[in-house]
């Protein structure tokens, strides 16, 4: 079993279970209907943000799509590195968008500033980490709140921003973010959450948001945008 097809069977068990025709995803995640057949055949490869836009369209993070896809080779006795063997890694296409990407663009959001990356699912922080780096930026990365305030701790003078998830086992975004204004009191902070943000109005810390799932260029777009400002 390739990528492509633990790929396709993942994404057409989640559209039955939630009653989706292959129209409806089409059309919820702004693909073509006959791409969204193709890929639950096995027969095109996902890029990076066709997965997003699929867990967007699902209303799931792309990092549970990715492990379930892990998961499944896993259960057929197949290693991840077995299943690039026999198919095309999904990286390098995802090298060749950002590769394509004007000139323009990739210049207007480029940076090399050191950005405290903050999320608990491994497979999303890797991903929005590697896509940051592409970019030029510095990337620290941390598994939750707790283990963010102790690298902020060490590393603050050097920290223009932190992007971090809200939801978070041990200590949460916004806890750990409130602890690290005692040290750093105009430290930049631009939160990430599948709930809205007038969930957290009862705060008492302004903070920029971005709503999970998300595209890592629109991350890009967002995180350029909290630096300069």
């Amino acid at each position: 079993m390739t990528i492509e097809q633990a790929f396709g069977n993942v994404i057409r068990k989640l559209r039955k279970e939630r009653k989706f025709s292959q129209e409806k995803l089409a059309f919820n995640s702004m693909l073509d209907r006959t791409f969204i057949s193709s890929l639950e055949c096995g027969r095109k490869q996902p890029t990076l943000v066709t997965i997003f836009q699929i867990a967007e369209a699902f209303n799931i993070p792309a990092s549970l799509i990715v492990s379930d896809v892990e998961l499944l080779l896993k259960s057929q006795n197949i290693s991840v590195k077995q299943s690039i063997n026999s198919s095309v890694k999904i990286y390098p296409e995802w090298r060749s968008i950002l590769d394509n990407l004007s000139l323009e663009f990739s210049e207007k959001y480029r940076g090399s500033e050191t950005i405290l990356l903050v999320d608990d699912e491994k497979c999303l922080l890797d991903m929005l980490g590697e896509f940051l780096r592409e970019f030029g930026y510095n990337v620290i990365a941390a598994s939750d709140g707790q283990h963010a305030l102790e690298l902020f701790k060490d590393s603050y003078r050097d920290i223009n921003l932190i992007v971090m998830d809200v939801v978070m086992p041990r200590l949460d975004g916004v806890k750990a973010y409130k602890e690290m204004i005692k040290i750093k009191s105009d430290a930049n902070i631009l939160f990430m959450s599948a709930y809205p943000s007038n969930c957290f109005s009862d705060f008492d810390v302004e903070f920029n948001f971005i709503k999970k799932p998300l595209s890592p260029f629109e991350l890009v777009q967002k995180v350029r945008k909290c630096i300069d400002s």
